[in-house]
């Protein structure tokens, strides 16, 4: 359940005033995120508000630590990029982790009847995923590199289609990945342990699956390869979205959840 990833990649989809539309109710996303997931009953949302605005609030400093990273950003000296690329991965994983204690502690609440609800919800998700075909994967890559870059002229487009054979495997890798992390989600909840052991337990099975996920991306390669290729236009659109994405995190620094 990568919530966090979504919310960000959606704010720069969208114009600047959207943007910061979306930091502002960045509280009111999530908790939509989770309740489409999870099925909560009326006091349990109650509390899930209050502890998403605490999460928000309690990231900030994480958010601030990685400004300099991004200020550091020089397409100009691509020997770095491993150094910043690594960086934001991590943050990305600090992020992500601290927001599994919520989506954990929330899970082990489910009663019998939740439970059926959310593993119906897994397996919808596991279906509309395993519909996608390998072109529409390789072109929601492509989508989000013009974003960042503006449109991919021929050698670019070459380079993301060498890729076919990763994105097919990945695709595979990722499918049963989601599938045993149902199957471990099953397995967790049925156990005769406290509230607390099952949250415990839930927390490594999100931090192990994403590990699995981070040591499988290629994105590092990719970008590697399509930097050397790319025009003055498309390095003014990138600096233009890496200064977008400062904006971006300051306003939510300074945003009241």
């Amino acid at each position: 359940m990568k919530l966090l990833l979504i919310l960000i990649i959606t704010s720069l989809l969208v114009a600047c005033t959207g943007q910061t539309l979306i930091v502002k109710n960045a509280d009111a996303l999530l908790e939509y995120q989770i309740k489409k997931r999870l099925p909560l009953n009326n006091k349990q949302k109650e509390k899930l508000s209050i502890d998403i605005d605490h999460f928000l609030n309690s990231e900030k400093k994480v958010v601030t630590d990685i400004l300099p990273v991004i200020d550091q950003i020089d397409l100009g000296r691509p020997d770095e990029i491993d150094t910043h690329y690594k960086k934001l991965v991590e943050f990305f994983r600090r992020l992500s982790n601290d927001f599994s204690h919520i989506l954990a502690k929330y899970m082990v609440q489910l009663d019998s009847n939740q439970q059926k609800e959310f593993f119906e919800n897994m397996e919808e998700e596991i279906t509309k995923y395993k519909k996608k075909t390998q072109k529409e994967r390789r072109e929601g890559v492509e989508d989000k590199m013009e974003n960042l870059l503006g449109d991919l002229n021929k050698e670019q487009k070459a380079i993301m289609n060498s890729y076919d054979p990763y994105y097919e495997k990945i695709s595979e890798i990722k499918l049963q990945r989601r599938i045993e992390l149902h199957n471990g989600f099953k397995e967790i909840l049925s156990r005769s342990q406290t509230a607390r052991e099952k949250e415990e337990a839930l927390v490594k099975s999100f931090e192990l699956n994403q590990d699995k996920n981070i040591s499988d991306d290629n994105a590092l390669e990719i970008i590697k390869k399509i930097i050397p290729t790319l025009d003055k236009n498309q390095k003014l659109t990138f600096r233009k979205k890496v200064i977008e994405m400062k904006d971006l995190l300051r306003y939510f620094v300074q945003a009241n959840y």
